[in-house]
């Protein structure tokens, strides 16, 4: 991984304090309330839903049961995928040295 510094950025202009202005004061309306009526609907949404699904858990006992899971072509994938990156790495400390 090659990391370049952002060497072009130039600094940020200085804000003196007199060009700042101040906020007017806001006046109090009555009216801090909010609706929350979607809250509401989520909320009996999330109390409907299992805290766990028992089909998923069925099945993740199965793969990690079997001898056959994960498929070998599954692994021969990652470990090219894992090569190509290694490879990659070390060429760019090759390239990084020279």
């Amino acid at each position: 991984m090659e990391i370049t510094p952002n060497s072009h950025v130039e600094p940020a202009p200085r804000v003196s304090a007199g060009a700042v202005k101040a906020r007017a004061p806001q006046t109090d309306t009555g009216n801090d309330s909010v609706a929350f009526s979607r809250s509401a609907a989520l909320e009996q949404a999330l109390k409907a839903t299992a805290d766990v699904r028992a089909g998923v858990v069925d099945r993740a006992r199965q793969l990690v049961s079997s001898v056959k899971y994960p498929p070998a072509a599954a692994i021969e994938g990652i470990a090219a995928l894992l090569a190509l990156k290694l490879s990659d790495s070390r060429d760019g400390a090759v390239h990084n040295q020279a």
